[in-house]
């Protein structure tokens, strides 16, 4: 579903956050944004229209690359992914690194499972949770190097549900956009009872359209 176009922005976007994109990359983004569209006929997946795919989707998704060393071996948690943002994009960008997706939407669950199946992604899995729910199994706490989440609540909800999954020393991140101010005035007079500190608000400049992601990094502290 990807134009040569639309592939050549996917690749020199991808480009500008140091990621570097085959042939066989772009299969694989154009085969999930098939199965989008084609599926989003039937269920509620996304508002973006196809011809802001690459920059809506795909390159919003991988623009937390310019904020997170995201190294072979490394773990990261995409709380909420919807239809798969940011955690299917990643998969594909970074093949070594581990994802877990989680979603308490059952249809979207079944959708991006259909795509790792589609894809043979070998190292990204999805379950049918809330973020509340799969907090209480012990085994899935301070287990993650990075716990994420892009557009699902305003901070102070968001940080209680991220922060439980992130080993000490590790990440919480939030995609959000202009409006985080506000947020962040409200976050910071509770951030200590949540095991954590925010370390820095990073601007990416979202490549081809005139928007701007800034991401809300939270650092564990000790173990919540």
């Amino acid at each position: 579903m990807l134009t040569m176009e639309q592939r050549r922005r996917l690749v020199e976007g991808a480009k500008q956050f140091g990621i570097s994109l085959e042939e066989w990359h772009c299969d694989q983004f154009a085969t999930f944004g098939a199965l989008l569209y084609e599926t989003n006929k039937f269920v509620n997946l996304t508002r973006i229209p196809v011809d802001q795919m690459v920059e809506l989707h795909f390159l919003d998704s991988l623009a937390i690359s310019k904020v997170l060393h995201l190294s072979a071996g490394s773990s990261l948690l995409d709380v909420g992914t919807g239809a798969g943002f940011p955690g299917i994009p990643l998969a594909i960008a970074f093949p070594r690194v581990h994802f877990v997706l989680i979603d308490g939407t059952r249809k979207k669950v079944e959708f991006v499972r259909m795509v790792i199946e589609s894809l043979a992604l070998r190292n990204v899995s999805v379950f049918h949770y809330r973020a509340e729910d799969f907090a209480k199994i012990p085994s899935n706490r301070s287990v993650f190097d990075f716990a994420v989440a892009r557009a699902v609540a305003p901070m102070e909800r968001l940080l209680p549900w991220l922060l439980p999954f992130v080993k000490s020393g590790g990440y919480a991140v939030a995609y959000k956009g202009s409006s985080v101010d506000t947020e962040l005035d409200k976050l910071r007079m509770a951030i200590k009872t949540f095991n954590g500190s925010i370390e820095r608000v990073v601007s990416v400049a979202l490549p081809f359209i005139e928007i701007e992601r800034k991401f809300v990094l939270v650092r564990k502290q000790s173990s919540s």
